[in-house]
């Protein structure tokens, strides 16, 4: 008897914004090779943010997913009855509610490989952008201000400080990227040790030295129950008037009331955010009227080569769970002792 396919489906905000011929080129080519095991379908559309509906992914083994959520509405008896994995593209998995993936015997796994360069080089850029006032700059160009243009002296980087919050592997990166301007480089995690913050060679320092000491605050760790509200308005108080904050994290990692509240008067100099609060940002949002701050619709790390890096991961985890193995990267590892899971895996072992 032929051997059945693992039947995969792909979260319908990939359908929203690219077209078939684009998806390939961005990665998913990678399933190619795999056509005796794997079927793949996307769904036609999709918002980012917007939750899928179970009657939307009834019959199939894997998600892959990305911007869209998946929560215990999502999970059904049909679906939870067939359903192996949810495969999330990235680091993040704040969209995916884990503990009902669980419940319903699902395993999460996620492709964070891949992510360190792209994202570290899309704060580069915000970091760049914002000191620099390159948008306020351009503007002035296209609206004919041009002797405007001694107003908007930008930021400094060479000798000055850094902070980095959170310095894991994309953290670790923009430290890599920005070693040329020779910068001290200040970190805070409440797991950095003295040895492991000088292996890396950065200061490990308190929460608050950071923010009151930093030129450039860049908050690059996960979100977690620690980390949530970590940067409070208490703490972006800290801030020099001439500092400027990045956040390529997630935005409730940063009490963006305060931060905005702190951009509108001016009491830090500017910011570049590629995440919020709630997403997509409303666009008669503060934010989007200061002239200060440079967003980005939480895009910073997209490119091909990211694209292509994350699906490689993600297919050879859909792979090895097509065989009854299991994939790196697993988010909710209490699923494994379940007997629901194990069951639905031991369907696919060789």
């Amino acid at each position: 008897m032929p051997r059945d396919k693992f039947r995969i489906i792909v979260g319908g905000d990939y359908r929203q914004m690219y077209s078939l011929e684009e998806l390939m080129a961005l990665g998913f080519d990678e399933l190619l090779p795999y056509q005796d095991t794997l079927a793949w379908e996307f769904l036609p559309n999709g918002h980012y943010g917007q939750q899928i509906e179970g009657r939307q992914i009834e019959g199939f083994d894997g998600l892959v997913l990305s911007g869209q959520r998946v929560g215990a509405a999502t999970l059904t008896p049909p679906v939870a009855q067939r359903l192996v994995t949810v495969a999330r593209l990235g680091a993040g998995y704040d969209n995916i509610d884990l503990g009902a993936c669980t419940a319903a015997d699902v395993l999460v796994y996620i492709s964070p490989h891949g992510l360190a360069h792209a994202t570290a080089l899309g704060a580069l850029a915000l970091l760049m952008s914002a000191g620099r006032r390159v948008l306020r700059l351009d503007r002035l160009v296209r609206e004919g201000h041009w002797d405007e243009r001694g107003s908007y002296l930008g930021a400094d980087y060479l000798h000055h400080t850094l902070g980095v919050v959170g310095p894991g592997r994309i953290g670790r990166e923009l430290i890599r990227l920005l070693a040329p301007f020779e910068m001290r480089v200040l970190a805070y995690s409440p797991r950095l040790t003295s040895e492991r913050a000088h292996a890396i060679g950065v200061e490990a320092v308190p929460l608050a030295t950071l923010m009151r000491e930093s030129d450039f605050v860049c908050v690059t760790c996960s979100l977690t129950p620690e980390t949530a509200g970590l940067l409070s308005a208490e703490m972006l108080a800290l801030m020099k008037p001439s500092a400027y904050l990045v956040n390529v994290a997630r935005g409730a990692v940063v009490d963006q009331a305060a931060l905005t509240q702190a951009l509108q008067e001016r009491r830090i100099a500017g910011a570049g955010l590629d995440v919020f609060d709630h997403e997509p940002l409303a666009v008669d949002d503060p934010l989007t009227r200061l002239d200060n701050v440079v967003l980005s619709p939480h895009a910073a790390c997209y490119s091909w080569d990211m694209g292509r890096r994350g699906v490689r991961d993600s297919v050879n985890g859909l792979v090895a769970l097509a065989h009854g193995r299991l994939p790196n990267d697993i988010v909710n590892p209490d699923v494994l002792e379940r007997p629901g899971f194990r069951a639905k895996l031991g369907r696919w072992a060789a």
